[in-house]
């Protein structure tokens, strides 16, 4: 009885389902990046992005003040809650520039690798001294004889 009341709410929550259509719309722009150039210049203005983000809400909510709701919800969220360059971001990126000593590690280990693989190549392009040929010595071009002149009486 309790499951049954706790999903029923789930299926009708106009909430839910415009925070979950959103997520989907977000997730289907990875899905889909064959979009001719004009239509992304398009896309790239803020206002036209914020007006498909509303249209994906209205469309799963089919209530207006709910859909402003939450497109009021997704700026607050966007532009400055999850903004890294935001002063009020909530989650900060990863802005240390130092070099770990993990990072140090592997950096040594691939320039290792490198350096082997460089030895190795110079290895296949010196001749083998045993392998290679002995070249004789040229022979002095012959130089042409005249043929004998006919003995004429």
């Amino acid at each position: 009885m309790i499951v049954e009341t706790y999903t029923d709410y789930l299926n009708t929550s106009k909430i839910l389902i415009g925070c979950l259509m959103l997520l989907m719309n977000i997730g289907g722009r990875y899905i889909s990046k064959e979009i001719p150039a004009t239509v992304e210049n398009m896309l790239d203005r803020s206002s036209i992005r914020l007006l498909i983000v509303f249209s994906i809400i209205f469309v799963a909510t089919r209530d207006v003040k709910i859909s402003l709701l939450l497109t009021l919800m997704f700026i607050l969220l966007t532009r400055y809650l999850l903004h890294e360059k935001s002063k009020f971001c909530l989650v900060k990126g990863d802005d240390d520039p130092r070099i770990s000593t993990a990072e140090a590690t592997q950096a040594y280990g691939i320039l290792k690798k490198y350096k082997e693989q460089k030895i190795e190549e110079q290895k296949d392009k010196i001749p083998d001294p045993k392998a290679t040929a002995t070249i004789p010595a040229q022979v002095p071009a012959q130089v042409p004889v005249s043929a004998p002149k006919p003995y004429i009486l």
